[in-house]
This record gives C-alpha cells, sequence and structure tokens, in this order.
C-alpha cells in the first residue's frame, strides 16, 4: 500500500502543472522489507522437497531459503536438511547451513518485476559433508536459482493509480536500489506522457428517423449540458441538467449510449456539448452528420 500511495502522490503532483503532449520524469523510492520479500519468496513454486533411491539408498531431504538484509549486502541462508537410508541397515542424517550471496543485476530490475539470483551454490554445497549424489541433486536445483524479490508488476500499477478523468500514459520506470539493514530501498524514475483529453461524435438516423448521437472519449467525464441545432440555428433539442445522467457519462477511452434527442431529417447538425471533469469544464460544437444507412 505504501508503494501505491507514493506513486499517486507523485501523479498529482504532476497535475497541478501538466502541459499536454509533454513527457514527465518524476523520482520515488520505497522500501521492501526482509520480512516481506520471504513472504513473497514462500509462495514461490521452488525445489523444497526431494526423496527417492540413488543406487539402494533411500533418500529424503527439504531445503529452505530466506533473504537476509544488512546495510550494503543481500544474502541468502539455505537450510538443508535431509536422511539417508543404507542396503546394510545404517542411516545418515545431514544439515547444510548455508550462506550463498545473492546478486541483483540492473537488467533484472524491470518493470515487471525484481530478480535475486543465487551465487556460488556448488561451491558452498560440495564443500559439506554427505554423498555427492545428493549434492548434484540440490546443486541442479538451487545453481543460479532466480529469486522473485518483489513481484508487481510496476508499470501496469503505476498506469492503474491513474486518475481516470485524466489521459495520463506511464512510458517507462527506470530503477536503482540500496541495500539497508533489513529492507531494500528501490529508488524509481518514472517516465510519463500526459495526454490532451479528446471528444468524438458519432450521429445517425435510424429507418423509422429517430436521429441519435453518441460521444466519447479518452478521459472520463460527464456531459452536464447538451444543445442540437439545425444548420440554420434552430433550436432541435437542449438540456441543461445532465449532471446526473447515466445516459451522459462517458467511461475513460470509452462512450454512452446511443441519445435520441428528435425524429428529425436526415443530415448535419451543431451540437453544442458542455463536458466536465475534476480538471474543468470543456465546451465543445462540432457539426455532426446524422443519416439513414
Amino acid at each position: 500500500m505504501k508503494t501505491k500511495l507514493g506513486i499517486l502522490l507523485v501523479f498529482f503532483h504532476v497535475i497541478s502543472h501538466l502541459t499536454f503532449g509533454q513527457q514527465y520524469q518524476t523520482k520515488i523510492y520505497f522500501d521492501i522489507t526482509e520480512d516481506v520479500i520471504n513472504n513473497v519468496i514462500e509462495a514461490q513454486n521452488i525445489p523444497r522437497n526431494f526423496s527417492g533411491t540413488y543406487n539402494g539408498i533411500n533418500y529424503g531431504a527439504a531445503a529452505n531459503v530466506q533473504i537476509k538484509l544488512k546495510a550494503n549486502q543481500i544474502s541468502a541462508r539455505l537450510v538443508v536438511s535431509g536422511n539417508l537410508s543404507y542396503t546394510n541397515g545404517n542411516s545418515e542424517e545431514i544439515i547444510w547451513v548455508l550462506n550463498p550471496s545473492v546478486i541483483i543485476n540492473s537488467f533484472d530490475i524491470t518493470a515487471t518485476e525484481v530478480i535475486g539470483v543465487l551465487q556460488s551454490i556448488p561451491t558452498l554445497i560440495n564443500n559439506q559433508s554427505g554423498p555427492q549424489f545428493l549434492k548434484d541433486i540440490i546443486i541442479n536445483a538451487y545453481e543460479d536459482l532466480e529469486l522473485t524479490l518483489y513481484p508487481q508488476k510496476l508499470l501496469d500499477e503505476a498506469n492503474d493509480l491513474i486518475p481516470t478523468f485524466m489521459d495520463i500514459v506511464v512510458d517507462d520506470i527506470g530503477f536503482g536500489w540500496t541495500i539497508m539493514d533489513e529492507k531494500i530501498r528501490f529508488n524509481a524514475t518514472i517516465f510519463s506522457t500526459v495526454e490532451p483529453p479528446v471528444f468524438g461524435i458519432e450521429g445517425r438516423r435510424t429507418s423509422g428517423g429517430v436521429v441519435g448521437f453518441r460521444y466519447s472519449s479518452n478521459v472520463e467525464t460527464q456531459i452536464n449540458e447538451l444543445a442540437v441545432y439545425t444548420l440554420s440555428g434552430s433550436l432541435v433539442w437542449q438540456n441543461t441538467n445532465l449532471s446526473n445522467s447515466e445516459n451522459f457519462h462517458i467511461p475513460k477511452d470509452g462512450s454512452t449510449p446511443w441519445n435520441h434527442p428528435c425524429v428529425c431529417a436526415g443530415g448535419y447538425y451543431v451540437l453544442r456539448v458542455l463536458f466536465d471533469s475534476p480538471l474543468g469544464w470543456y465546451e465543445v460544437e462540432r457539426v455532426v452528420g446524422a443519416f439513414t444507412n
């Protein structure tokens, strides 16, 4: 929730001084704690349990990995515990406690997710006691294992936070990071473009002679007032109190239902429309054709 709030506050800061068609660059930061990262890892489908028979040796092992964060250092704690039963009736228990380093490459920090890669797994495991076949099984499962440290699709998340009455597109997000005690601080640079509101009006005339109009926009808006005139200036239909009418509400990148102000002759009409949004009012006057298909 902290991440979303930070992004939202940035966008409202941009709103106060936006210029349409211009790309903006804004900076934010957000923290991901060690506990959150380990909860994310716990939910991932990574190898944790191993069992089987190798040359008559029955084995079972369990592995658990957690991230550890200290200032300027990120590592993992990998604990492998297991039991082996030999054909001669003997058994052996193993416990390996490993501390592999974790690398976060700059190209692994994207608007989609944040990836950490376990390092030095073969060396660490081969230095432990126990049969080589079991070491090879664990090495095969954990060598260069990619762990998702932050799974959210930040680019989509940022776009979803934009108010629907605006047309701001988040084009890209650049990242840097700092390892701190029990948390990672990510510094994000958001590149976004502000587009002006666009209003569309379509006209038609049914076979029964009913003239209709449909209104669309790239931003969410409400038609407050509407007047329809002939080209000569005669008033055909008018309503100055449409602010609560669902039929005249336009969703973002959507349109109203067809509205039919009159049974009239086919031809061109002048429409004067007052669109409303939290950013202000937009008055549009347009000549629209309404003809029978």
